[in-house]
């Protein structure tokens, strides 16, 4: 974690810049999740209605509604 908080911080720019390639500084396990919950997102877009998740750990749900 602090490896990767030191890359973050190291190079110079707009920290929007930095978000917008985040994958340059997450693991490969959590850009697996991300596109993972994309994958799920896209397969529900077209459903009506609302989507609850409950029981979220740290805000890492589906993030689905």
């Amino acid at each position: 974690m602090k490896n990767r908080k030191n890359l973050f911080l190291k190079y110079p720019g707009p920290i929007e810049d930095k978000l917008d390639n985040f994958e340059k500084y997450v693991r490969r396990q959590s850009l697996a999740r991300f596109l993972a919950r994309y994958e799920l997102f896209k397969k529900i877009i077209s459903v009506k209605g609302s989507i609850v998740e409950c029981g979220v750990h740290l805000g890492g749900g589906a993030g689905l509604g």
